[in-house]
């Protein structure tokens, strides 16, 4: 995992108004998207844990058993999609737009944005953002093969 930029915040004023109503409409949707993405990382955080157990309990035993080896590789996913820590990136982009580079409440929230981030720390979000997407991606192809595995061998029915 790459290490973020500094995180600089430059003043409303500073930049065109041509951008102000984008910068409205990403803020607009990014408050749900963090909402979700929230949810999301708790219930993978709950499935990570079932997949090490998994893991846990039949690495000697079915090490080389196909349907093994797919858990094994979505557990793998699994850690580095919590590793990129989404949900708190998300979050505290979300805050630098209100001039807040520490955590505060929603009701800080409020109101019109004061700030934005400098474009190294808003591209590293991208890049992590574009990295989370390629491993989901790649969670979503293993657990369909390895679904559609199970199904046509009937083993598991």
């Amino acid at each position: 995992m790459t290490r973020a930029p500094a995180l600089l915040l430059s003043e409303r004023g500073s930049l065109d108004k041509f951008h102000h109503s984008n910068v409205d409409s990403v803020l607009k949707d990014l408050k749900p998207l963090s909402r979700r993405l929230f949810t999301m990382t708790m219930a993978l955080e709950d499935e990570t844990q079932i997949l090490d157990r998994l893991h846990y309990k039949n690495r000697n035993q079915h090490r080389s058993a196909l349907f093994s080896r797919r858990v094994n590789e979505l557990r793998r996913y699994s850690h580095r999609v919590e590793e990129l820590q989404l949900y708190h990136l998300v979050d505290d982009l979300r805050q630098s737009f209100f001039g807040r580079t520490e955590k505060s409440s929603s009701k800080q929230q409020k109101g019109s944005w004061t700030h934005y981030a400098n474009e190294k720390y808003v591209l590293h979000v991208r890049e992590q953002l574009s990295t989370f997407l390629q491993l989901l991606k790649k969670m979503h192809v293993i657990s369909y093969s390895a679904f559609e595995w199970v199904l046509q061998s009937s083993k598991y029915l």
